[in-house]
């Protein structure tokens, strides 16, 4: 459902499949059901686009959207996302330059390596608020056993990924959006895959919320997907800025030497444990 505020962001599903399409008109993207005018959003409200099997041209109201800013994600007749659109990358700044350039001239593997280590230990410690887990890959397979307890595995698997192709789609048009493109490519001269990294690292608190909403509405549609996935997008922010200033810092280090510093208990907890009056 499309919010009423009226300088809300929103995001809009296109199904082509079920004969919807987009047009551009005066200012407005125009949604048409089997060419009957259903819809029309204001082109500042847009925030993402996802298209599912389009059957016509939207080319052009795509790209007046993603030079207003806005994200668009395309996918398959099963739900995964098969490419992106996005706005050109801005010129990178000098703080950018000048990391691709130290990577460029001394192997980063070490430090990447464990920044990408610490900041998986970080977001499964935030979900239970305790020191480093012992394997990031046994706490993925138990949210994943916790999410579809009760409900249809195959079903909920197929929502699971749908939701990965949307993270990783999001994640590398985020990295675009930032200027970080050339950052992503240097890395990659290193064999060090920066957004299959994050991506990870997202998934871990997106699955820890998608495990709850998939038991509480075992039965959804695509477009409550695509808008759960919306809803999300303030803790991504919130996950994906700090990781890259982490990453900026640690391959500015000296040594590759690092110790996990686990999260503070919250007041709340220290107090049910005793530990505070």
């Amino acid at each position: 459902m499309l919010s009423e505020r009226h300088d809300a962001k929103v995001p809009v599903f296109v199904d082509g499949e079920a004969g919807y399409d987009l047009a551009l008109g005066d200012g407005t993207l125009e949604v048409r059901h089997y060419e009957e005018l259903e819809r029309r959003i204001p082109l500042r409200r847009v925030a993402s686009v996802v298209v599912r099997r389009s059957v016509s041209p939207t080319l052009q109201a795509l790209l007046e959207l993603v030079a207003r800013g806005a994200v668009v994600h395309f996918q398959d007749g099963e739900g995964h996302t098969s490419a992106s659109l996005v706005a050109a990358e801005p010129v990178p700044d000098a703080a950018v330059r000048e990391l691709v350039d130290r990577i460029d001239d001394s192997c980063m593997h070490a430090r990447y390596m464990e920044w990408q280590r610490l900041q998986l230990q970080h977001r499964a410690s935030r979900i239970f608020h305790r020191g480093a887990v012992a394997s990031i890959e046994a706490l993925e397979q138990a949210l994943v056993r916790y999410a579809i307890r009760g409900s249809d595995r195959a079903q909920c698997q197929l929502a699971w990924n749908e939701l990965r192709g949307l993270c990783f789609a999001w994640v590398d048009g985020q990295l675009t959006l930032k200027g970080l493109r050339s950052l992503v490519v240097a890395l990659r001269r290193q064999q060090l895959d920066l957004v299959r990294d994050l991506d990870r690292i997202l998934a871990i608190p997106l699955l820890w919320r998608f495990a709850p909403w998939v038991r509480f509405y075992p039965t959804h549609t695509p477009r409550e997907r695509m808008e759960f996935f919306h809803c999300q997008h303030g803790h991504l922010t919130d996950c994906f800025s700090p990781a890259i200033s982490a990453l900026f810092h640690h391959l500015h280090l000296q040594s590759s030497a690092a110790t996990y510093v686990a999260p503070r208990p919250s007041l709340t907890r220290q107090r049910r444990r005793g530990g505070l009056p």
